[in-house]
């Protein structure tokens, strides 16, 4: 995420104009915070907000920005679903949106701002695994770690705020844990003990997302998998630098803590939504960009057509059909997005039978139909 930080210029000059009225505070103890509310001396939650506000205003013009309103309306109302049983209040409405990169990889910006790598959504196996991740990053915004982040690294080490801020910034764009944020900053001294508050914050993160996902209706066992395959992919790639282990270290003492607050739970009734696999599908064709990526894609998109069932299969065709489009051929096109909706309705596949109108008067029926069937979707 190196990309943000280039366009991030007016949040940091705005963070640093802020943070001249935010006196300093004293940290939490270190060790394994409390579920309790985090102080909000240092960074009122206004303040928070309008620094997130200002970072995703430079944000949406970067060219790996996803404005696609379907995408980030579901991200977001997952997001919400979620939020709505947090075991604590939060002081921001969750917000969350995509963003093309192919690392495996989420983050929380100031302001309950969650941004989402197509790489995560396309890597995840099931809704509940999205959700896991998800659910972990309102854990951290629930209890405000940017802001007890900031208290600390003001106690131990009298940066300015406004420093502490940019090295935030960089470390949750993408750019390691907060720990090396700091050390770009020059403050190397502050790195064994942010990290050991970093390990901290995530398993309390873990935490307090699992609740969310038991009430919300979502398998538990899904953040488990995916952080099971997150470190496996560590493993894999160790030296290579991202993902989503190395801004937020995977330990077998935080796999071992969800194995034990799972087992013995009865196993979820888990209601997936259809649109998942959609969107899923639908960020898989925005990542890939290159001829190669779409070959590969459209192989992938082709078994899943022929193998599954379901809206899972349906997903498949609307890629198929979105490739073909793409590729001048609307007839194919068309002839998939029949077969899918006969599996499976969806607004993405009225929205690709709007593109494939006949005429503009064939695009405007469908469009009104479409917008009958589907009065809540931004797309």
């Amino acid at each position: 995420m190196k990309t943000w930080m280039r366009r991030a210029g007016a949040g940091l000059s705005l963070a640093g104009a802020l943070a001249v009225s935010v006196p300093p505070a004293w940290g939490q103890p270190m060790g394994l915070p409390s579920m309790g509310a985090a102080s909000s001396a240092e960074l009122s939650p206004a303040v928070e907000r309008t620094l997130g506000q200002a970072i995703m205003e430079q944000g949406r013009q970067d060219p790996t920005y996803i404005g696609d309103l379907d995408v980030n309306q579901y991200l977001t109302a997952l997001g919400r679903r979620l939020a709505a049983h947090a075991p604590q209040a939060l002081a921001q409405d969750i917000t969350v949106f995509a963003v093309r990169d192919s690392s495996i990889n989420a983050f929380a910006l100031p302001g309950g701002y969650i941004g989402v790598n197509t790489g995560l959504v396309v890597g995840a196996q099931s809704e509940s695994e999205l959700a896991g991740v998800l659910a972990h990053e309102i854990g951290h915004v629930m209890q405000r770690h940017i802001a007890r982040g900031i208290a600390q690294q003001s106690q131990g080490t009298g940066i300015m705020v406004a420093s502490l801020i940019g090295a935030l910034l960089a470390a949750l764009a993408g750019q390691g844990d907060l720990a090396m944020g700091v050390a770009t900053f020059g403050q190397a001294a502050a790195i064994d003990r942010q990290l050991g508050f970093s390990r901290g914050a995530e398993q309390e993160a873990d935490r307090a997302g699992l609740q969310m996902m038991r009430q919300a209706g979502f398998d538990p066992q899904g953040m488990l998998d995916m952080f099971r395959r997150l470190m496996n992919a560590s493993r894999l790639n160790e030296g290579a630098g991202g993902g989503y282990a190395s801004t937020h270290p995977l330990s077998i003492q935080r796999l071992s803590d969800l194995e034990n607050r799972i087992e013995g739970h009865p196993a979820a009734a888990v209601k997936p939504d259809p649109e998942f696999w959609f969107v899923r599908a639908r960020l898989a064709l925005i990542q890939a960009r290159d001829h190669a990526d779409q070959q590969r894609l459209q192989q992938t998109l082709s078994s899943e057509a022929r193998d599954l069932q379901g809206p899972r299969q349906a997903a498949a065709l609307f890629g198929l059909a979105t490739l073909d489009k793409a590729a001048g051929n609307p007839a194919g096109a068309r002839a998939r997005l029949e077969q899918a909706q006969a599996v499976q309705a969806a607004p993405q596949l009225d929205m690709l039978a709007i593109q494939l109108a006949a005429s503009p008067a064939a695009a405007v029926e469908a469009s009104a139909a479409a917008w009958k069937r589907w009065p809540h979707s931004q797309g």
